[in-house]
Order: C-alpha cells, then sequence, then structure tokens
C-alpha cells in the first residue's frame, strides 16, 4: 500500500519545487520518491512532470539574469555618477577622488588587456558550451593558445567546468575478505595502447530507477573500447562489456585492471580473461584511486551529460547515451595526447617505435 503524507507536507514540498528547487533535492530533503512528487504536481497544477521541472529550471535561470542585470546596472549607475562629477569639477582628479571615495591613482588607470580578454572570454564560451566538462587545459588545447592565458580569464570571468557529485557505494561488497590479486597500475604507466586496460561500472538515477552503465577502456588512449547498459549488474553484465572491447579491438590487454567487486571476482570473468591469456589486476579493497581512468572517466561522463531526468522515454535516454560515449571517443580531447582518443589511432603515433611493443612502460619508483 502506498504511503500516505500529511497535507501540510505536500503543500510545502510542492511550494519549493515552485519556487524553483529541484525535485531530486526536495525529495531528498523530505525523504519522498522522486515519482510520488511527480505525480504531486501533474495532479496540483495540471501539466506534466516535464514541463514542472522546465519551469522550475526557468526560474532558476531568470535568478541568475536578475543577477547580471543588477550587477550591470550598479556599473552603469558608477559610469554616470563619475561623469556627472567629472563635469561639475571641471576634471579635477583630487576633488573627483574625494567624492567617489577612491584613490586619485585608481582614476588613472586603463586596463590594456580587457578587449583582448573579453573577446577570449566569448571564444572560450564556445568551447565550453559544447564541452561543459572542458578546463583550461583543455580550452587551451581546444583554442590553441597558452594554458596559462586560458586560466588567467577563466578565472576573471569565473569560467568554470561543470563537477561531479558525490557517488553511493555498494553496500553488497561491504564486508568481503580482500583478494590477493596484484594492483599492476601501482607498479607501471602504460605509454602504449593495449598494454592495460581498466574497467568499471556506473549508476545511472533515472526517473527514480538506476540504471547500470559499464565500461571498459584503455588506460593510454582512454578510449572506450566496449561498454554495456542494463538495468541490473550481475558477471553477465561486465563480461559482455569486456567481450565488445575484445571485438572492437581486435585484441586482449596484457593486463585487465578493475576493482574488487562481487561482478569482475567471479569465476565467470576470471575465467574467461585467463583463457585468452590476460593477466589480472585489481585494486586493493577501498581504493577508487587506483582505478583513476575509470573514476575520472565516469566523473567527467556524468558531468557533460547533464540530467538524467530530462528525458521522458528509456529510449531517448540510451540514444544520448550511446551519442555521449562516441563523443567521449571520437571529439573530446584527451589532454595527455593532446587530440581525441580516436584521432591519436588515426594519427599513427600509437604505431611509432616508442609504441610498438606492447610491453613498454615507466616503472614507477
Amino acid at each position: 500500500m502506498a504511503k500516505r503524507y500529511p497535507k501540510e507536507t505536500n503543500e510545502e514540498v510542492l511550494r519549493k519545487i515552485r519556487e524553483g528547487q529541484r525535485v531530486s533535492e526536495v525529495a531528498r530533503a523530505y525523504g519522498i520518491n522522486d515519482m510520488t512528487i511527480r505525480s504531486w504536481l501533474e495532479r496540483d497544477i495540471g501539466i506534466t512532470a516535464a514541463e514542472t521541472l522546465e519551469i522550475s529550471r526557468l526560474k532558476r535561470e531568470n535568478e541568475a539574469l536578475l543577477r547580471i542585470i543588477g550587477q550591470l546596472t550598479y556599473r552603469a549607475e558608477l559610469r554616470e555618477k563619475i561623469s556627472a562629477v567629472a563635469a561639475t569639477e571641471e576634471r579635477n582628479k583630487s576633488a573627483l577622488a574625494r567624492k567617489l571615495e577612491v584613490s586619485r591613482s585608481s582614476l588613472y588607470y586603463r586596463p590594456k588587456k580587457h578587449d583582448k580578454d573579453e573577446a577570449l572570454r566569448r571564444e572560450i564560451e564556445q568551447v565550453m558550451l559544447k564541452n561543459p566538462g572542458y578546463g583550461s587545459p583543455r580550452v587551451a588545447i581546444a583554442l590553441n593558445i597558452n594554458e596559462k592565458r586560458a586560466a588567467r580569464v577563466m578565472k576573471k570571468f569565473g569560467l568554470r567546468p561543470a563537477r561531479r557529485s558525490k557517488t553511493p557505494c555498494k553496500s553488497g561488497d561491504q564486508g568481503r575478505e580482500s583478494l590477493t590479486v596484484p594492483c599492476i597500475l601501482s607498479k607501471l604507466s602504460p605509454i602504449a595502447p593495449d598494454v592495460v586496460w581498466a574497467s568499471d561500472f556506473t549508476f545511472i538515477c533515472f526517473r527514480g530507477a538506476f540504471v547500470y552503465l559499464c565500461s571498459a577502456i584503455d588506460v593510454f588512449t582512454g578510449e572506450v573500447l566496449g561498454f554495456n547498459i542494463s538495468r541490473t549488474h550481475d558477471a553477465n553484465f561486465v563480461l559482455l562489456a569486456i567481450k565488445r572491447a575484445a571485438e572492437r579491438a581486435g585484441t586482449v590487454p596484457d593486463w585487465f585492471h578493475s576493482d574488487q567487486g562481487s561482478e569482475y571476482a567471479s569465476s565467470r570473468v576470471q575465467s574467461f580473461l585467463e583463457s585468452h591469456g590476460v593477466a589480472i589486476s585489481m585494486n586493493p579493497k577501498s581504493s577508487p584511486w587506483c582505478n583513476g581512468s575509470q573514476e575520472s572517466f565516469f566523473g567527467g561522463f556524468k558531468v557533460e551529460f547533464g540530467e538524467f531526468d530530462r528525458f521522458d522515454t528509456y529510449a531517448e535516454l540510451l540514444e544520448e547515451v550511446y551519442q555521449q560515449l562516441s563523443y567521449f571517443t571520437f571529439q573530446r580531447i584527451k589532454t595527455k595526447l593532446r587530440m581525441a582518443p580516436a584521432a591519436f589511432d588515426k594519427s599513427g603515433m600509437s604505431d611509432d617505435s616508442a609504441c610498438s611493443n606492447k610491453l613498454t612502460v615507466i616503472h614507477r619508483l
């Protein structure tokens, strides 16, 4: 039987959403399921939940625009004040400084780089509009400018890439004994493709339910070689992503790295890898930083993907996930490669003599 909530709670929740708060935020604050709140919205207002979410988003944008308008109005009023005082004081800098309560020397200052910075700001905004996860290193590569200049202008105008939220832990894996498997990434860093592949899976919260995305990537290039999407996660779920990676690459790696989750520790996955001559590497328990390539990939993927609930159907969500995975492989710049992973493969650099031996690695001290 569905849980009933007091009328006061219902009204307070709807009021907060009308004021512009996100459904997910209100749901967490009151401990109410997202779908329950959306059904309240449809009954109360007579419009769909998607339309209500769009209204909330527009309200937040209006608030941001009002703050910008307020700043511009203040600056305009200050300019008018300066002009009026300057006219009455007949260009007397000392009197003008006293009127404005600023130092006299500040009236002579004219920034030399303002126009150039303003032009660069517009270029950076165009890049970040298409690539919301780009920080100053990738922006500098995309615009072919110095990274320090990109960082300075981004800081000056408050341009920041999107950042990810916290990820919940898997309660089912807590308390399991640690496996005695080496962590190869703590000893070497590959400088060629197909030396080490890494894999992990993450959750996507869509319409109050979880959808899981598993990927297998090349640690050196960052290319997404294989992936799988499902509403459940088990050994078969991750095994299919690994098989797709091997099929697409036309080979298998020397090492396969993952965490110690029950899916990767299963006999089915480990038997498949061992039967193909692949050495197994795993993080120590509670050490996600040892699989930094995958953690970084999922972090950037979720941030740049945006709100998952903006889609009306599961099919629309899947289509956009496929598009985003393609973007990460064929368009998004990998900083250390200074190009997209797929572009690196086509450039022939992966076949250079420095990369001709798959086992060539840099050993860490």
